[in-house]
């Protein structure tokens, strides 16, 4: 059997035997999987719900054409979702810190949030309560929603699904009377940082707290004044070591530990841990 052949860079080349062979157990398997299926159609169960015409009149579809045309149906269907998975994944691979886009949540968000806030959260499962595994419900999520503060989300290029967020307080504070001695001050605060895990490692929280903190330098200088400072923080738990290393890394200061601890870290902490969250904070201007 001859090669066949293929166009790379505007160069014909023989395909390989390795690639014909790929393509060959390709087509077996799909070729089996189609037998397989259409084998079902000794099973094939109607809907019993569903009145059909007699037949012999004009509206009558035998039992193997609606088989066949049920059949068609579900494999259009299973090709489309296979499709849309794959150009998911396809645009994902390209999701990092330097293609997301911003926008603040909205309710329609709500699910997005919670999954991927939950899931990010499973890293504190070693030091707390199986009961409190899940760290957010919906309705945390829509009480945060209600409250002072914004969601600000991370999305994947061109408007796409959410990857990444945080929860954001900004809270502007003017000194002094006149223009010439007016000063304006923005103090951020920030919490519940999660990223999907399967959009790990590629930069996008450290994206997310960039964006954080040019949103609290934008507030603090949309007050105007004669002087704008801001400074933006947030807690972090102590049993959590690699985190004030990786916010280190993007100049927050670890500052004294909040004592005694809050009801909710003793209600979730399993006997034995010494939990409680310190302050980190950095100073934008």
């Amino acid at each position: 059997m001859e090669d066949e052949e293929v166009v790379i860079g505007g160069r014909w080349k023989p395909r390989t035997r390795l690639e014909r062979k790929a393509d060959a157990d390709r087509d077996l398997k799909e070729k089996s999987r189609l037998s397989r299926r259409r084998e079902d159609y000794h099973s094939y169960q109607d809907p019993g719900d569903i009145q059909h015409a007699e037949e012999g009149t004009s509206g009558y579809i035998s039992e193997e054409s609606r088989f066949d045309r049920d059949f068609l149906a579900e494999e259009r269907s299973r090709v489309r979702e296979e499709t849309e998975a794959k150009n998911l994944f396809l645009a994902n691979r390209h999701v990092n810190g330097s293609t997301v886009e911003f926008r603040l949540g909205c309710h329609d968000d709500l699910e997005s949030i919670l999954s991927i806030s939950n899931d990010a959260y499973k890293a504190d499962e070693f030091f707390k309560l199986p009961e409190y595994h899940q760290r957010f419900t919906r309705q945390d999520v829509q009480g945060m929603m209600d409250g002072e503060g914004d969601y600000l989300c991370a999305c994947a290029p061109g408007g796409g699904q959410i990857v990444g967020c945080l929860y954001l307080s900004r809270t502007v504070t003017v000194s002094g009377e006149g223009e010439r001695e007016r000063g304006v001050h923005c103090k951020g605060t920030f919490g519940c940082v999660a990223v999907g895990r399967q959009f790990d490692r590629r930069g996008i929280g450290s994206a997310l707290i960039r964006e954080a903190e040019r949103l609290v330098l934008q507030s603090a200088t949309e007050a105007g004044g004669a002087s704008v400072t801001a400074d933006i923080g947030m807690g972090v738990l102590n049993v959590r070591p690699d985190l004030f290393t990786w916010y280190g890394k993007q100049g927050y200061l670890r500052g004294q530990d909040i004592r005694p601890t809050s009801d909710e870290i003793t209600r979730i902490t399993l006997p034995g841990y010494d939990v409680c969250c310190v302050k980190m904070e950095k100073k934008l201007r």
